[in-house]
């Protein structure tokens, strides 16, 4: 008979950085702001990600998304580099930018009215 010995602090550590705040506030913000897609731009491990958000939904543009809704798709440890506010819905042959380049702070900052934390 063989034991499996699992690592409960490995884990946790784990199901910590799945969740990321930054993303779920963003997410949030789509689900007021129907008209609006958020095109996201992070790095992670200094790998780029591009992430399109559009009411509350997360998908990732340059890797996979995973299948469970409730798993964040950019890490804990992603750090945003940049927030493209585009006119919904998507549509990648025909994009219009509402505005373009923005840091989080910025977005948070122009936002507050339709933020959720």
């Amino acid at each position: 008979m063989r034991k499996t010995i699992i690592n409960v602090e490995e884990e946790e550590e784990e199901e910590e950085d799945e969740y990321n705040a930054e993303m779920a506030t963003l997410e949030s913000y789509t689900e007021s702001a129907r008209s609006e897609v958020l095109l996201v731009v992070a790095t992670v491990d200094g790998v780029v990600e591009q992430v399109l958000i559009f009411k509350g939904c997360s998908s990732s543009l340059s890797s996979r998304t995973a299948i469970d809704p409730s798993k964040s798709v950019l890490l804990a440890k992603a750090i945003i580099q940049s927030i493209d506010v585009i006119k919904g819905p998507f549509d990648p042959s025909c994009i219009e930018y509402l505005e373009k380049g923005l840091t989080l702070d910025e977005f948070i900052a122009r936002s507050k009215g339709k933020l959720r934390k």
